[in-house]
């Protein structure tokens, strides 16, 4: 799913969204699922090479030139575009998001982006972005992120991600860390590499959640491609792994050896 950089805050949504269910080890499995699709599918909204004539003449454009067109390309991948107005101020771009939903409509964003962009020498692009009091769903958070996109002589794409996020609602406070590379290929097929926690606090006590995702490769409208895992170790401190076959049922396995599956959410982009 091609996607412009303004949702780069959305790195985030996956640990509110994924906050709850920790009762048994089944929840966990669709946990661990469900903060893996929101990185790939949200996180990954910081490709650069989302504006396609970005990522065909990254070479040729200035810093301003590249923030010029992420601004013209702004909205177009929401279910509604005129929730968003970007402003450009030089190599800088201001996302003013009203409500915006992704493709699911299952994280709604309040608040405002700021990313500068940075055209390289070598034909790559840099994005930092940073916002304060951005609400997602029922949590407010701060964010700082970097992106940073090359293109090699093949035409494969890809993004090196880093994301903080702190923030949460009255109840729940968390610090959010991700180090992930999503690489997109001609066919448009993403695969997602990388780790992200979240430090978890609340009146009740603290905890800690983990995930190691490792070949997870997706397409279009395909369910994730046979060869990729998750391991997921949720605050309770059980450790799950999720392998993937190509079906729409995942496999999973628990460090307490109890095992079972979990359906998949597959389906065009």
């Amino acid at each position: 799913m091609p996607a412009t950089p303004w949702k780069v805050m959305l790195l985030t949504a996956l640990a509110v969204v994924s906050c709850g269910r920790l009762s048994t080890e089944a929840e966990e499995a669709k946990d661990a699922v469900d903060t893996t699709d929101s990185t790939s599918n949200e996180g990954a909204l910081m490709d650069l090479a989302s504006a396609d004539d970005v990522a065909a003449s990254a070479c040729s454009l200035t810093s301003e030139q590249v923030a010029q067109a992420m601004t013209e390309g702004v909205g177009r991948r929401l279910k509604d575009p005129a929730c968003v107005t970007a402003t450009r101020m030089g190599s800088a771009v201001d996302y003013a998001m009203n409500a915006c939903t992704g493709r699911y409509g299952k994280v709604v964003v309040t608040g405002t982006v700021h990313v500068v962009y940075t055209a390289n020498a070598d034909c790559s692009v840099d994005a930092v972005a940073s916002g304060t009091g951005i609400r997602i769903n029922q949590a407010t958070v701060d964010l700082d992120a970097t992106g940073h996109y090359t293109k090699d002589a093949s035409g494969l794409q890809q993004v090196v991600v880093s994301t903080h996020s702190k923030g949460g609602t009255d109840d729940v406070q968390l610090d959010h860390v991700g180090h992930y590379t999503v690489t997109r290929d001609s066919a448009d097929c993403r695969t997602l590499d990388g780790t992200w926690s979240t430090d978890w606090s609340a009146a009740r006590g603290s905890a800690t959640s983990s995930t190691v995702a490792t070949g997870l490769k997706k397409c279009a409208s395909a369910c994730p491609a046979a060869g990729g895992h998750v391991e997921h170790t949720g605050v309770l401190g059980r450790t799950l792994t999720v392998s993937f076959d190509g079906s729409s049922t995942a496999q999973w396995s628990s460090s307490k050896g109890k095992s079972g599956t979990v359906a998949l959410d597959c389906g065009a982009e």
